[in-house]
């Protein structure tokens, strides 16, 4: 809607207490159309700074109502990801959605939600080894993003995981050979 598209531009230094209703009561809602409108206004870089942070309860009941279709709940996990500090780690209770944005079979902005969650997540050793396996359907678009969580870890058991799911894969030709170094370098 255009309203939605106005607060996602905002200047404000700080959302009207309307805006926050209006946003979390469509967020709440059932009307999934209007729940991604919600989401990608949140989102934004502009609404996000002017919120301080008065979403973060609503987004991470979104992702993980499992209830909810797929791709509402990595946008609301990647809105989570988005505001939170560099390097955070996995909201508890989010990971099942973020193995079924893995899937081969995912609409592509659900997979693309989630390539930008690993990239910008701290994965533990069994979620490194869960998106490891998925490195060989990932393709070239998203590959690139979920090797940077492997970078983020010092453990040999992930870098096994990660060496045998690229092995696997029909794209490690597209690799950066600058960008695997980096991640291997650890």
């Amino acid at each position: 809607s255009i309203a939605l598209r106005t607060m996602a531009v905002t200047t404000t230094k700080q959302l009207p207490a309307a805006w926050v209703a209006a946003l979390r009561q469509l967020l709440a809602g059932t009307d999934a159309e209007g729940m991604r409108q919600a989401l990608a206004a949140v989102r934004s870089p502009a609404l996000a700074r002017a919120s301080g942070g008065a979403f973060q309860e609503t987004l991470l009941s979104l992702a993980r109502d499992a209830d909810r279709p797929l791709d509402i709940r990595l946008e609301a996990l990647a809105a989570v990801q988005a505001g939170a500090p560099p390097n955070p780690t996995l909201p508890q209770g989010t990971f099942d959605a973020i193995r079924a944005g893995l899937d081969a079979s995912a609409p592509a902005a659900a997979r693309a939600n989630t390539a930008f969650v690993v990239e910008r997540t701290t994965l533990g050793t069994d979620e490194l080894a869960v998106v490891a396996e998925a490195l060989p359907a990932a393709g070239p678009l998203y590959t690139p993003r979920l090797l940077a969580a492997f970078g983020k870890t010092k453990d040999d058991s992930a870098g096994r995981a990660l060496v045998a799911g690229l092995s696997r894969s029909q794209t490690h030709g597209s690799i950066r050979a600058d960008a695997l170094r980096v991640v291997l370098a650890n």
